[in-house]
């Protein structure tokens, strides 16, 4: 299937007239579990390496099992496209499971170039999540990433990190990651 076509079967259309929840965008030190006002916060998981490709669940900072969802929700993205850059391949039905619009076409559009240059990823990322916010059916997280991935064949670095903040669109019983952004590279507590 040609990325143009993986994109148009994958990116989905929402008629969904819900307010988009608004974040504050602005990167900021994590707290921590200790400093935490919801519950229930999960434990970050081990091993976590430069080797292999997985994605682990971090602290995940919610109010509720809906915000739980989303967290979770958040944290399969990421799953699938940790596995799409570690095989150089997309899974289609996976993705959809998962993603649509802007962030199945990102993950489509650095598949492509890592086929192209026949590369692909190695290296585990940690998901945390310290912010959901719920109107409706639309979704918005703030959280952080700490990653040793590298394209395989380089020497592992120091662990990288970035803030992100994403938005979630809820479709019948499943929430689908619909936009992704960086918004800062400091350290953060997965």
């Amino acid at each position: 299937m040609t990325a143009a076509a993986l994109l148009l079967a994958l990116s989905g259309c929402g008629d969904d007239e819900s307010p988009e929840p608004n974040l504050d965008p602005t990167p900021t030190e994590e707290t921590s579990p200790a400093d935490a006002t919801s519950s229930p916060t999960s434990k970050p998981t081990e091993p976590f390496d430069a080797e292999g490709s997985e994605t682990h669940a971090g602290r995940l900072k919610t109010d509720g099992p809906d915000e739980r969802a989303v967290a979770e929700a958040w944290v399969a993205y990421w799953e699938v496209r940790g596995t799409a850059y570690h095989e150089a391949e997309v899974d289609v039905d996976a993705l959809g499971e998962v993603a649509r619009g802007e962030a199945v076409e990102e993950i489509v559009n650095y598949v492509a170039e890592l086929q192209s240059d026949g590369e692909h990823l190695v290296g585990d990322t940690r998901v945390g999540v310290s912010k959901v916010e719920i109107q409706g059916s639309s979704a918005a997280v703030q959280g952080c990433l700490q990653g040793k991935r590298r394209v395989a064949g380089e020497a592992p670095g120091p662990i990288q990190y970035a803030t992100v903040v994403g938005t979630l669109t809820k479709v019948g019983d499943t929430w689908l990651v619909d936009t992704k952004t960086v918004t800062g590279d400091k350290k953060c507590k997965a």
